[in-house]
């Protein structure tokens, strides 16, 4: 079965909604990831700061406008070989973690 990640997956977000802001993204990809009730989960994709080093912001997606904090998104060169176009989207990429085990 084909599956993609949460990169592919606010890739396609973008790609298929330019200009989203960073709330519509995050709630779209808890929806699709059933993860509604975590609130702070998943804002690693947005931060250009981690504590492993990767960084997805700037390399797939970056501001309309960077001066302003509340602007959307839009993709960049490397973010359009991200995007999925197959429709439904396929199911994530699952690895077992403690959160699936309970």
């Amino acid at each position: 079965m084909h599956t993609i990640s949460n990169v592919q997956f606010i890739a396609t977000y973008i790609y298929k909604n330019p200009g989203a802001r960073y709330g519509s993204i995050m709630k779209a990809l808890r929806k699709w990831r059933g993860r509604e009730q975590w609130k702070e989960w998943g804002n690693q994709y947005f931060n250009s700061y981690t504590s492993t080093g990767y960084t997805a912001q700037g390399r797939y997606w970056q501001k309309t406008n960077p001066e302003d904090r509340n602007s959307g998104y839009v993709l960049t060169l490397a973010g359009l070989t991200k995007v999925c176009l197959q429709n439904p989207l396929p199911p994530h990429t699952s690895r077992p973690s403690a959160w699936q085990s309970n």
